[in-house]
């Protein structure tokens, strides 16, 4: 039976029976009248992009050896994830909803996400536009590594759109001053202990900036005021 969750809700992966040695989906629909992109930020244990070959979104739809793939319709997409393939430094999944151009989250009909393993709902979380005010962008769910793998329900509005978001994560922007990055966000989980760090890259990736579309019109600071 599936395992209804609501916002702040945790849990181990294990609790619903999900393998995580094996390939598990999540699975993301909205409906509304904005145009709505999808992103998994693959995150160090401080919950920082040290790689961004695992920010996958409309751009990347494939981390480095396809252990998180997008594939994204209209308003909806299913992000396929192989945790156990994952490097060690990845510690940290942030599942992501932003919107590309006009309209906020409020003016949304609904959210629809459920992590599925061998097409059998695990875990699913329902939020309407009535659960956010006039945010660009929701964290959505955490799938993240304190000894075993675990689920959070973050279900979090967030001010800055896509931009911001990168920026809170630490992602590099081409051409802009980036600002301090709050020291902690509301839903910031346990430590783990310091992952190993991420391999050198003889060809690093060029700056994200230059992969993402003009979304917000303007830069973002990162601060507690852009968490709802």
């Amino acid at each position: 039976m599936a395992i209804d969750m609501r916002r702040g809700f945790r849990a181990k992966l294990a609790d619903a029976l999900v393998d995580p040695n094996q390939p598990f989906s999540v699975e993301i629909a909205m409906s509304g009248n904005a145009e709505y992109d999808f992103s998994c930020f693959g995150l160090d244990g401080d919950e920082k992009l040290s790689d961004e070959r695992y920010f996958v979104f409309y751009n990347n739809e494939r981390s480095p050896q396809n252990e998180i793939s997008l594939s994204q319709n209209g308003g909806s997409a299913v992000f396929s994830v192989n945790l156990a393939a994952l490097p060690a430094y990845i510690q940290r999944l942030h599942f992501t909803i932003n919107i590309d151009g006009n309209g906020v989250m409020r003016e949304m009909s609904s959210c629809r996400v459920s992590l599925k393993q061998n097409s059998v709902i695990a875990f699913r979380l329902s939020m309407t536009g009535g659960d956010f005010q006039n945010e660009k962008a929701i964290i959505v769910v955490e799938i993240y590594k304190k000894e075993l793998w675990r689920i959070f329900a973050v279900a979090n509005g967030f001010n800055g759109g896509l931009s911001g978001l990168l920026r809170h994560y630490g992602g590099e922007e081409a051409d802009a001053d980036r600002e301090p990055l709050a020291e902690t966000a509301p839903y910031r989980t346990e430590q783990a202990g310091a992952p190993p760090p991420p391999p050198a890259h003889p060809s690093p990736p060029a700056p994200l900036k230059s992969r993402i579309r003009d979304i917000d019109g303007a830069e973002f600071p990162v601060s507690n005021d852009d968490w709802v």
